[in-house]
């Protein structure tokens, strides 16, 4: 790592987001939810994307190819790497009041 200073907690999640909104606008999705934790001694990122009608498999492998040149770029983000699409309409985003596409 360089000498930069770099964002933590909800604004290296802010930056994560900013980074990941233009693949998923490039594709026609939304990033619905971004949850950044530590799990079995990793930093795991979950990116959750959603879009009107929802999600396809596919959907959910090409946002994960394209973020992860993005996400390898970066050393101060998470080493691995989750793309899903949301599993329940009572997910983070809707109880923070965001509407749903």
């Amino acid at each position: 790592m360089d000498n930069k200073r770099y964002p933590k907690g909800k604004a290296l999640t802010a930056h994560i987001r900013a980074l990941l909104a233009d693949i998923a606008a490039s594709r026609g999705l939304t990033v619905w939810d971004i949850e950044y934790v530590r799990e079995n001694g990793e930093m795991t990122l979950r990116v959750t994307i959603d879009k009107a009608g929802g999600v396809s498999l596919e959907e959910c492998e090409g946002m994960h190819r394209a973020s992860m040149a993005v996400i390898d770029a970066d050393d101060r983000i998470a080493e691995v790497l989750f793309v899903m699409a949301p599993l329940t309409r009572h997910i983070r985003g809707a109880w923070e009041g965001r509407a749903r596409p």
